[in-house]
């Protein structure tokens, strides 16, 4: 970890995060960036994507429209989207939505 002299006590948190940045842009493909561009041309505010293994893709949808709407509405906002993109690749995807500062998963997580 790197420390900052002088630095907040939450700094360390942006410096892992920025780390954290990194590592999903490293493992995007060009089949995650057509899902964020499908999830982002149907007006999602962030969309965040990667490839974690061969069998799973994460995805990370930020948007305002999911203030104070349960899970189960959040994904349905996002449904009709990853319905469009091919088979494969929505068998592969694993969804969070942003709620209050908490990341929930949605569909095949497991922790």
């Amino acid at each position: 970890m790197l420390t900052i002299p002088g630095a907040a006590a939450n700094a360390g948190a942006t410096v892992a995060s920025l780390t954290i940045s990194r590592i999903w842009h490293d493992m995007r493909t060009d089949e995650t960036r057509r899902v964020e561009d499908a999830l982002k041309l149907a007006g999602f505010d962030r969309v965040d994507g990667y490839r974690y293994n061969s069998a799973s893709i994460r995805l990370r949808a930020i948007d305002p429209r999911f203030d104070g709407l349960p899970l189960e509405e959040r994904y349905a906002l996002v449904e009709p989207v990853l319905e469009q993109l091919p088979e494969r690749t929505q068998a592969d995807i694993l969804t969070s939505y942003a709620v209050g500062g908490f990341w929930y998963c949605a569909r095949y997580c497991d922790g």
